[in-house]
C-alpha cells in the first residue's frame, strides 16, 4: 500500500474515533453548559485534527509523494511524528488494560473453583 494511502486511511480512522466524543463536547458548549477542563484539554489537542488534516491535504496536492515530503517543515514532520508516537502509546495501553483485564477473568475463575 501506498503511503500517501496509509496516511489517509490512518486519517480516516482518527476522525472515526473522535468524532462522536468531539460533538457531543462541541453540543455541549454550544448549549453554553459547561464542560471539564480534561474535556477542554481534549478538544484544544486530541480532538483538534487541523494539524494532520493540512499535512495530509500537502502531501495530497504535492506533484509526487516524496516531493511532497521533502516541502514539509519541521513543524509538520513533527505533526506527524507525535501523532504517530501518541496512536502507539494509547494502542499499548489499550492491550495492557486488555490483558490486566483478561488475567482478572482468569483469577476469578480460579477463586471460584476453589470455593
Amino acid at each position: 500500500m501506498k503511503p500517501l494511502r496509509i496516511l489517509k486511511k490512518g486519517l480516516a480512522k482518527l476522525r472515526h474515533q473522535v468524532q462522536s466524543w468531539k460533538t457531543r463536547l462541541e453540543s455541549e458548549l454550544k448549549a453554553c453548559l459547561p464542560i471539564s477542563d480534561a474535556d477542554q484539554e481534549w478538544l484544544d489537542n486530541d480532538g483538534n485534527l487541523i494539524d494532520e488534516e493540512r499535512v495530509v491535504d500537502a502531501l495530497d496536492h504535492a506533484s509526487d509523494y516524496e516531493r511532497g515530503l521533502e516541502r514539509l517543515n519541521s513543524y509538520d514532520e513533527l505533526v506527524v511524528l507525535c501523532r504517530s508516537q501518541h496512536l502507539h502509546e494509547r494502542r499499548m495501553q489499550h492491550w495492557h488494560n486488555r490483558l490486566r483485564f483478561l488475567i482478572g477473568i482468569t483469577q476469578m475463575g480460579r477463586t471460584k473453583q476453589r470455593l
